[in-house]
């Protein structure tokens, strides 16, 4: 199905009982939403193609009265977005769920349940996500008027695990303590032989609490805070800020810097992609791979150091540009010993996947079929390597 043009998502949006709609340049649709008509809304722009994508929920009340929440609709190659504005009034908290129709829907509303206490009515399982059972009943951490809680009790109660029973169904359990540098994550497969029948996990052991950070901080210091969010992807997550502030500001972006800012993307892709190579082989038991995928990422992080000052190249993407000149000398090393790593790499990558040790464990395993990517609404590399045709960074256009 190709790409619906603006005008038709606009005529979408309206038969729908949108407000305010209008085509902003770049052709993506933006609209107020009432909220009854939120799943007639989905619906309609379900066929033209168009999935959730993203849906984040905001206190407004000091501003509005009501808490509003944003839902972005997108097709897998999108060439125009639906940008949807929902008010929720503050009186009565609640918003038609679309958990029946889209998993990322119905992850997305757990959580704004769980930190805003917004209720997606209908929702068929409304267990906690992002906060563990022993965070205080009717504590909601990102209300504006939630003041800060020391009286949290472990009981020791567990977690309600969804268990999965049957002739051949063994459960293996993960985390949340690893061996690796991630942070905590526990997670139970049900498995039958190599089959993935059931996954449970359980996040937010690591509550850091950086979405109120955002709101004390210094605005001149909130650059640095955005790095922090996932420390190895600091890049992302700055340029993602940046970004932000210089569509709302309206502010332009020096081309050499432009170009220079995709490039320090690349190194913090090559550098995860090869570490996670290593960590890959590793899982097979062939730790020869594991030690010359590590050896590499140590030398595409020095050369980050070389380059930015800072091995996750921290502080190199600003609201406006870049700081500091990048020398072309520099950059000449940088080109040279990419192409270097780069061609070490793949040289690694051919012999680990001559060893009959790794292809035995590695042929065959964790498929995830087209279908059950689109279903689940798998974005990034994920959903290309299984056959999604999408396209990098399209929400932050929205």
């Amino acid at each position: 199905m190709s790409a619906p043009s603006p005008a038709l998502l606009l005529e979408a949006v309206l038969a729908a009982g949108a407000e305010d709609a209008e085509v902003r340049p770049g052709g993506t649709v933006h609209c107020r939403l009432p909220r009854g008509e939120i799943p007639a809304c989905a619906e309609r722009l379900a066929g033209l193609g168009l999935d959730l994508e993203l849906l984040a929920g905001t206190d407004t009340r000091p501003e509005t009265g009501d808490f509003t929440l944003t839902y972005v609709f997108a097709p897998a190659a999108p060439r125009a977005l639906v940008v949807a504005l929902v008010s929720v009034p503050a009186d009565a908290p609640r918003f038609p769920s679309l958990a029946t129709r889209s998993y990322p829907a119905s992850r997305f509303e757990r959580e704004i349940h769980d930190l805003l206490g917004i209720v997606p009515s209908h929702h068929p399982e409304l267990r906690r996500l992002t906060l563990h059972q022993f965070w205080p009943e009717g504590y909601h951490p990102l209300r504006r008027d939630a003041a800060p809680r020391r009286d949290f009790v472990d009981a020791g109660q567990p977690f309600p695990f969804r268990r999965v029973d049957g002739a051949g169904i063994f459960e293996i359990t993960v985390g949340p303590v690893h061996a690796g540098i991630i942070e905590p994550g526990h997670f139970r497969f049900s498995v039958e032989g190599e089959e993935i029948v059931n996954l449970e996990t359980r996040l937010g052991f690591t509550h850091k609490g950086t979405e109120k950070l955002f709101e004390q901080l210094p605005f001149a210091r909130t650059p640095e805070l955005a790095e922090r969010v996932s420390g190895d992807e600091s890049v992302a997550h700055a340029l993602a800020y940046a970004q932000a502030l210089e569509r709302l500001s309206g502010g332009d972006v020096p081309p050499r810097a432009a170009w220079l800012r995709v490039a320090l993307l690349e190194l913090e892709r090559l550098y995860n992609h090869v570490g996670d190579v290593g960590m890959i082989v590793n899982d097979t038991g062939f730790s020869w791979g594991h030690a010359h995928c590590f050896r590499l990422r140590e030398e595409l992080l020095r050369l980050n150091e070389r380059l930015t000052g800072h091995r996750l190249m921290r502080g190199a993407v600003v609201p406006g540009g870049i700081t500091g000149p990048l020398a072309e000398t520099t950059l000449g090393e940088a080109a040279s010993t990419v192409e270097r790593v780069t061609a070490e790499f793949l040289e690694v990558a051919r012999l680990c996947l001559r060893n009959t040790l790794v292809l035995e464990r590695l042929q065959g395993t964790g498929r995830l079929s087209n279908q059950t990517a689109r279903e689940m609404g798998v974005v990034g590399l994920v959903a290309r390597a299984s056959g999604v045709s999408v396209r990098a960074g399209r929400v932050a256009r929205a």
